[in-house]
């Protein structure tokens, strides 16, 4: 058996020079994503004479939460050389069948088994045909496995519409919650003392939040107290948007699958477009009997 070369996963990040021409015709939303995946056979194109790989070729089949495009599955193909000029070709597909392009030249890292990799999206299919953006990233492998977290811009050059982007705030915000990530759950909310978040539960009980930092200081000791959890599935459907303006409204009926229950609620989310991004202004949830 051939001694197979050190690998590392390419993934993820855009030349600036390019994002640059891109602010001019669309604008772009913030997203980040984590994954998990498995490395395939490594097979050689061509190898030294001490039976080293000098280019070789594998694949990573993996899957991971994306704050956009929320559960998916990605396949990656990986390209190797002895000069570490590493590439990779990178598809991820959302629940619906709609998928993101990546291309990327990766990097190691300082440390064993630790890497990096630099990208660009250069397209995608159904609703994301028309997206380009960025991709920053670092992994880890440790016993055939690689993880690797992943953040940066997605642009769509027909913009996406505003009840998409809607959608999109509302999706990323629930993740963000489950994730314990305040940071990034304040960044799909108005942070004004206006915010607000009105939670009737299952027991009848009705919390009520008023302004944004009294209600992520709430939101964040509800999660302590919860303790750890596996991040439940997510399902909304009979959406009904309304827009006026710089402000709308989003009625939907959620499903929400904890690994020991499953709650339906109805949910209200009032939005405010503020330079340019779809923000959380008021949250409603009301959970079924």
């Amino acid at each position: 058996m051939k001694k197979p070369i050190k690998m590392i996963p390419v993934i993820l990040l855009f030349s600036m020079s390019i994002m640059t021409s891109m602010h001019a015709v669309a604008e772009g939303v913030k997203w980040e994503a984590s994954y998990s995946g498995t490395y395939q056979h490594v097979h050689a194109i061509d190898s030294n004479h001490r039976g080293g790989f000098i280019h070789a070729i594998s694949s990573v089949i993996s899957a991971g939460e994306h704050s956009i495009l929320g559960t998916v599955k990605a396949y990656t193909i990986l390209k190797f050389d002895l000069d570490d000029q590493n590439t990779v070709e990178f598809v991820e597909t959302d629940s619906e069948g709609n998928s993101l392009l990546i291309k990327a030249v990766g990097r190691a890292g300082t440390i064993e088994g630790e890497w990096y990799a630099d990208g660009i999206i250069t397209g995608g299919t159904g609703k994301y045909k028309r997206c380009s953006g960025t991709y920053q990233v670092i992994g880890q492998d440790k016993d055939g496995i690689a993880h690797w977290t992943a953040s940066g811009m997605l642009y769509n050059l027909d913009h996406l519409s505003d009840e998409e982007a809607i959608k999109n705030v509302i999706t990323a915000e629930t993740n963000h919650f489950h994730k314990k990530d305040m940071d990034s759950w304040s960044e799909t909310v108005v942070q004004s003392d206006y915010f607000a978040g009105i939670y009737a539960l299952k027991d009848g009980q009705v919390n009520k939040s008023i302004g944004f930092e009294n209600a992520k200081s709430t939101l964040h000791q509800y999660l302590k107290e919860a303790g750890d959890y596996k991040i439940p599935t997510v399902e909304r459907k009979n959406w009904n948007i309304q827009i006026r303006e710089n402000v709308a409204w989003a009625t939907y009926d959620q499903t929400t699958g904890y690994q020991d229950q499953v709650d339906d609620s109805i949910e209200m989310r009032i939005c405010e477009k503020i330079e340019g991004q779809w923000k959380i202004a008021y949250n409603v949830v009301a959970t079924k009997q």
